[in-house]
C-alpha cells in the first residue's frame, strides 16, 4: 500500500469520527506557493515544490531533502491565513 493510500484512509477516517483533516502535499505544477481545497470535507493543502520526478538527479536530490521543512513553511502561512 503507497503512503499517499494510508494518509488518505486517515484523512478520511478522522473525517468520519467528526474530526478535522489537513493533509499536506507536494505539488510542481500550482501557481501559487500553496493552493487549499476541500474535497470530501477534508482540507488538501498542494504546496508549490516545483517538480521532483522529472528534475535531474541532484536537483531531486535538493529538493527531496528539503521537502520537509519547505511544507512546513509554507503550510504555517496556510494556518495563519
Amino acid at each position: 500500500m503507497s503512503p499517499a493510500k494510508l494518509i488518505d484512509d486517515l484523512a478520511r477516517e478522522f473525517h468520519r469520527r467528526g474530526h478535522g483533516a489537513i493533509v499536506t502535499a507536494q505539488d510542481g505544477i500550482v501557481r501559487e506557493a500553496f493552493e487549499a481545497a476541500e474535497e470530501s470535507g477534508i482540507t488538501v493543502l498542494r504546496i508549490r515544490t516545483g517538480a521532483i520526478k522529472s528534475a535531474s538527479w541532484w536537483l531531486r536530490a535538493w529538493r527531496e531533502t528539503t521537502l520537509s521543512s519547505v511544507m512546513w513553511q509554507k503550510g504555517m502561512i496556510e494556518t495563519r491565513c
